[in-house]
């Protein structure tokens, strides 16, 4: 099975089983928030990363505009190969320390399409945005 395919199975499977299990919930996730209440909601209003690459990348839990960046409070976390944010809590930015290829979905995964990211500097610097319902795959970091 490809990893396309993999994906989607496990993204529906996830639905279903939010589905079964009675866990929807009203509401859904804004920038300022950091939770999502349910699997279903986190399919189709939470931001998040995932690290297909080699190389060590930082999620960001909270954007500010003003900042045009993460927010100097913001929870972070470093993610290394093959580890995502928590598919419960809305992430909203990620860092990567040289150019970035990768792809981002739309809520279940079913839409997908390519994402670059220029390199950022120390601090979060140059972090790329993460709105709502995206989820950002970084499958290749160029250092």
């Amino acid at each position: 099975m490809g990893s396309r395919s993999r994906r989607v199975v496990v993204g529906s499977f996830m639905l279903t089983a939010a589905l079964v299990g009675g866990l929807l919930t009203a509401g859904t996730a804004h920038a300022g928030d950091h939770t999502c209440g349910s699997v279903a909601s986190a399919a189709i209003s939470c931001g998040g990363v995932t690290n297909l690459s080699g190389t060590a990348v930082v999620a960001y839990m909270s954007w500010c505009d003003g900042n045009n960046g993460p927010c100097s409070s913001s929870h972070q976390r470093r993610l290394t190969r093959g580890q995502s944010t928590p598919w419960y809590e809305d992430w909203d930015a990620v860092w990567v320390p040289c150019r970035a290829v990768g792809y981002k979905t739309i809520g279940d995964g079913v839409v997908q399409y390519p994402w670059t990211g220029a390199a950022g500097r120390g601090g979060g610097i140059g972090a790329h945005k993460i709105s709502d319902p995206e989820h950002l795959y970084v499958t290749g970091v160029f250092c």
